[in-house]
């Protein structure tokens, strides 16, 4: 397993106010995450799978999660699926003990070589220079999880056989000043 840091000194500024929200129905296909997600992934043949322990509550900021979700999920589509599926995502979210959660988000899709494992979180780095991507997406994931959520985050691959991503966050999020 790969724990990458960035180059770049994260923000420490949180966008909005924790609030306690359901982990659940955040991330729910008819109302969450997936849903703002489930056309392109339809579009593109990628079947999503989730699997999230009911009754996850958090004390954090629910954006950033989901921002970290979201880049995730465009990630496998423009990188692990390059000209569509077949394929699956799967997002599993389960309590790692009292205070913490592990959400792991993985798919079925080429891998990544390790060479770019090794730099997938640092700003700017990008397979895909002039194709539209700017090679910010991992990087701001990364920010968000260590910085915002006091979480870690951690990435494993096989060529061939997929990716799975994977963040710790504790259940209650470090209140931030935020003036």
């Amino acid at each position: 397993m790969h724990n990458v840091i960035p180059r770049s000194k994260p923000s420490s500024r949180p966008t909005g106010a924790a609030i306690a929200f359901a982990l659940q129905s955040h991330s729910a296909r008819g109302r969450g995450i997936v849903a703002t997600m489930s056309n392109q992934l339809g579009d593109a043949a990628i079947a999503c799978e989730q699997d999230i322990v009911e009754g996850i509550t958090m004390d954090s900021y629910p954006g950033s999660p989901g921002q970290v979700i979201m880049n995730f999920i465009n990630k496998s589509l423009v990188h692990a699926f390059e000209g569509g599926g077949p394929g699956q995502v799967t997002l599993m979210a389960q309590p790692n003990d009292a205070d913490r959660v592990g959400i792991s988000f993985s798919d079925n899709g080429a891998g990544i070589p390790p060479e770019i494992l090794a730099k997938l979180f640092d700003p700017f780095f990008t397979t895909k220079l002039g194709q539209g991507e700017s090679g910010l997406g991992l990087s701001v994931c990364y920010n968000l999880v260590k910085s915002i959520l006091d979480g870690n985050i951690s990435v494993v691959s096989e060529l061939q056989r997929g990716t799975t991503l994977m963040i710790d966050l504790p259940l209650v999020a470090a209140k931030r000043n935020q003036s």
